[in-house]
């Protein structure tokens, strides 16, 4: 590993890498889960693994393998082209899609049940599975025996109650719910009985209606936790904060949908190539990337950033967050494909009376996502409120000043505020985009350490 783990992520490491059955690491989001899971690779020294995320996830663990265990096994992302005769048997960290071992026909999921069998397997965002009827879960739990040591990990092991935990335990720790009655692991409906609020409603089919059980919520919670409890580590935001820096930056690379202005990126690899400094380089980018291309930029990330922000907030309810642009178009795409979540939108073309409006709907808590232009709504405002907690901040677009995305993070690191804010720049993977959102992270987390 390249720096020190936190404290309570050396707790958790030690933990899952002593204990002899599956541990599901259920850090809240941003505590790093991820870096957690690759010391404990390392630390066991395997070399053929499997992790299986979402594909918002793809990019990510990319990233995270080459930041965190450089000197380790290569991180290459499986997708439907690739050859079986390239992991078939081969080392490496193989990072595939839950949609590709979903699918009825896929090809990748035929070859998990045919290639060598793994040394580990991670579940990133294990309540993908909290349905043992899907398709997915029934195809993960079918190859367990062939996916070695097992590790799942998510911040949301139940999204909405606790039946959707029924699936993992039973097939990673039966050995926790054996039932006082027949002395042996329970069956789903027992342990629905035992710890799922329910009532039966009626419901209209082609020839009339019938009676089903609808899960309501959740009972029995602290004898579930009991009994959990060999089976999870877990760490609070609010409680490490002492751990954490109060404002971190960090690059969330993503995919793109089209390559944008090929010519100016052509010119900007060139800049790399001379070998140019940080600021050197932020001035050339600054010189060669037209508005345009920088619209084009942001637009290309849309996609793979609304998914990105589709899983963080489908799986956990209580989560905000705010995202800057730039651009008008980019931000109206934004707006219109997070429709779902109650947007705010705050730029230039909104009146006193919108503006005012936005910051109110989203600190009153009745908006999930605020939409600010960096221009308009980088300063002066406060995002944050005691009815209203939100340390999630994600840079679509960034500006090319440092101070700027500084001031604009710190709308929700404020007077008000009692967690940790992480904040994310969306790099276009695989293009000079992570080079540019790299140095303005890193320069942000500057201004952080130089004003405290």
């Amino acid at each position: 590993m390249t720096a020190a783990l936190y404290p309570y992520q050396a707790v958790a490491a030690d933990t899952i890498a002593a204990a002899d059955r599956p541990v599901l690491n259920g850090f809240d989001p941003g505590l790093g889960k991820t870096r957690v899971a690759l010391e404990v690779l390392r630390r066991k020294g395997f070399r053929r693994i499997l992790i299986l995320c979402p594909s918002s996830a793809l990019l990510v663990w990319l990233d995270e393998v080459g930041r965190w265990w450089p000197d380790g096994p290569p991180g290459t992302i499986v997708d439907a082209g690739t050859p079986v005769s390239e992991w078939s048997h081969q080392a490496g960290i193989w990072i595939v899609p839950y949609g590709l071992v979903s699918e009825t026909s896929g090809r990748v999921a035929d070859q998990l049940a045919k290639v060598a069998p793994f040394a580990a397997t991670i579940l990133d965002e294990a309540h993908y599975l909290k349905n043992p009827k899907s398709n997915r879960a029934k195809r993960i739990f079918k190859l367990l025996p062939r996916l070695g040591w097992v590790h799942p990990m998510t911040g949301t092991p139940a999204p909405n109650h606790a039946g959707e935990l029924w699936g993992l335990v039973w097939h990673l720790r039966p050995d926790l719910i054996v039932s006082p009655l027949t002395r042996q692991p329970m069956r789903e409906s027992e342990f629905a009985s035992r710890y799922c609020e329910t009532r039966h409603i009626r419901v209209k089919t082609g020839n009339g209606y019938r009676m089903i059980e609808q899960v309501t919520g959740s009972r029995n919670l602290t004898e579930l936790r009991t009994r959990l409890k060999p089976m999870l580590v877990q760490a609070k935001k609010r409680d490490v904060l002492p751990d954490l820096p109060p404002l971190d930056f960090v690059v969330l690379p993503v995919a793109t949908t089209f390559v944008p202005a090929a010519a100016a990126v052509t010119e900007l690899s060139r800049a790399v190539k001379r070998n140019l400094g940080d600021d050197a380089f932020l001035a050339e980018a600054d010189r060669l990337l037209s508005p345009e291309t920088r619209r084009e930029v942001g637009l290309s990330k849309v996609d793979a950033v609304v998914e990105w922000i589709a899983d963080l907030l489908d799986n956990d309810p209580g989560r905000r967050l705010v995202l800057w642009a730039i651009h008008h178009q980019v931000i109206d795409a934004y707006r219109d494909r997070l429709a779902q979540y109650s947007p705010v939108k705050f730029d230039g073309r909104d009146d006193l009376k919108a503006r005012a409006s936005a910051v109110q709907r989203f600190t009153s808590g009745s908006a999930k996502i605020f939409i600010g232009q960096i221009q308009a709504g980088g300063t002066a405002l406060t995002l944050v409120s005691r009815t209203a907690k939100c340390s999630d901040v994600i840079f679509a677009e960034s500006s090319f000043s440092p101070s700027d995305n500084f001031q604009a993070a710190c709308r929700v690191h404020r007077i008000g505020q009692h967690d940790g804010v992480l904040v994310r720049f969306s790099a276009a993977a695989g293009t000079i985009d992570d080079r540019v959102q790299a140095i303005l992270a890193r320069k942000s987390k500057d201004l952080t350490e130089l004003f405290g």
